[in-house]
Order: C-alpha cells, then sequence, then structure tokens
C-alpha cells in the first residue's frame, strides 16, 4: 500500500492529467450517444409478435404513422384545400415517408347499381368558387361517415394529413425533415403533429437533455 502511495505521489501530476483528459474524451462521447426510445426496438427480434409486426410493416410499406393536424375555420375553402395539397405533396417528397392520405388525395367510392364508382374525393381542378358550392362539399363530405370524425372533423374545422413512415427508415430524422418541410411552407393555417414516432422523437430529446444538464452534476457530485 506504501508502496503504491509513493508511486501515485511521485507521478500525481501524470496521473491528474490523464485522468483529466479520459475525464474530457468521455464526456465528449456523451454528447455523441444516439437514444433509440422505440418500444419495437428494444424487444426481442426473434420474438413471434414482433416478428409479425415487422413483418406486416415490410409487407405495407410501413407500421409507423404520423399524423398533421390542419386547423382552420372551414377546411373546404380553396385557399385551405390548396394548403392541403401543398403539405400533402410536400411529405410525399420527404425520404421515409411511404403514402400520404388526405382530403385532396384520397379516392371516393361510389355504389352505382351493381357497379363501383371510383374518382377523387375532392377534384383539386374544380373547387369551389362561391360560398354556397364550399358549404354544398362541406356537407357532402361531412355527411358521409367514412370520413366525418375520422378524416374531417364534424363541423369541417379541423382536418388530418396522415403519412406512413416507411419500413426501416430513420423515425426520428424522418419526423425532424417533416417538422423542417412543413414548417418552410406559407401556410395561413394552425397545424399540429401527432403520432407515435412524434411522441418517440420528444421523449429522445428531454432524455438527451436530461443527460446533457445531469451528468455534469454527477460528476461534480462524486468528485
Amino acid at each position: 500500500m506504501d508502496r503504491l502511495a509513493k508511486v501515485i505521489l511521485k507521478w500525481k501530476g501524470p496521473i491528474i492529467a490523464g485522468a483529466f483528459l479520459l475525464t474530457l474524451f468521455f464526456g465528449y462521447q456523451l454528447t455523441r450517444i444516439k437514444l433509440n426510445s422505440n418500444v419495437i426496438d428494444s424487444l426481442p427480434a426473434n420474438d413471434s409478435v414482433v416478428s409479425l409486426f415487422k413483418s406486416i410493416g415490410n409487407q405495407f410499406g410501413g407500421n409507423e404513422v404520423g399524423v398533421v393536424i390542419v386547423e382552420a375555420d372551414n377546411v373546404f375553402k380553396p385557399a385551405v384545400l390548396k394548403d392541403l395539397q401543398k403539405i400533402t405533396k410536400t411529405l410525399s417528397a420527404v425520404k421515409g415517408v411511404s403514402a400520404v392520405t388526405s382530403l385532396t388525395n384520397i379516392l371516393n367510392f361510389d355504389g352505382i347499381g351493381d357497379d363501383f364508382q371510383v374518382q377523387p374525393l375532392i377534384d383539386m381542378r374544380k373547387l369551389p368558387q362561391t360560398p354556397r358550392q364550399t358549404d354544398s362539399l362541406k356537407r357532402l363530405v361531412t355527411g358521409n361517415k367514412m370520413y366525418r370524425g375520422n378524416l374531417v372533423s364534424p363541423d369541417g374545422d379541423a382536418t388530418l394529413v396522415v403519412f406512413k413512415f416507411s419500413s426501416g427508415s430513420d423515425d426520428e430524422q424522418v419526423v425532424k425533415q417533416v417538422k423542417k418541410a412543413v414548417g418552410q411552407l406559407s401556410l395561413h393555417e394552425k397545424v399540429y403533429f401527432a403520432g407515435g414516432p412524434f411522441v418517440t422523437a420528444m421523449v429522445s430529446k428531454i432524455i438527451s437533455e436530461d443527460l446533457i444538464f445531469l451528468i455534469p452534476i454527477t460528476f461534480l457530485v462524486i468528485s
């Protein structure tokens, strides 16, 4: 023990410097930690339920869904529909997004006798030109229980743009790109984001911020 103490005292300068450099090195590495708060990724890959979940995602282009909520006084006004179309096209161009559904591109199925007629729910080439036409379109869509309460609110003051994350995509990066892309649009409506990947990204951000704040305090307390 005395010999060890003498060695430490003799080389105390290099030992302290080495400990300081190691602390700096590992402290820097902490800033590069990448968190993954996705519950599915934390489960055993060979679990039958996990395998089925991932298999379904691979077959159908992903199993994570995000939502852009658009709020306006009347989402059936031409200006709002044009903004909805902007959001829809913008999301479709984001890497990691496999499908986008909104009022501006969803197909409507009408039964005519023994046949089905398939056409866009809203023809973006023939938008309402008068308040009466706008109200007529609103009644048509909100009167359909397939869309009312699912894609558009019953009173027509909010609607959803639903998009699917590609299978195997980095959901947190896709979330960042989606927020950035939508944020760069000149929109006149209120926009909100929802969905599992957005919650996961927020949790990861909070954990990262807590680590950056708490780890230095922990070192100070220990020292």
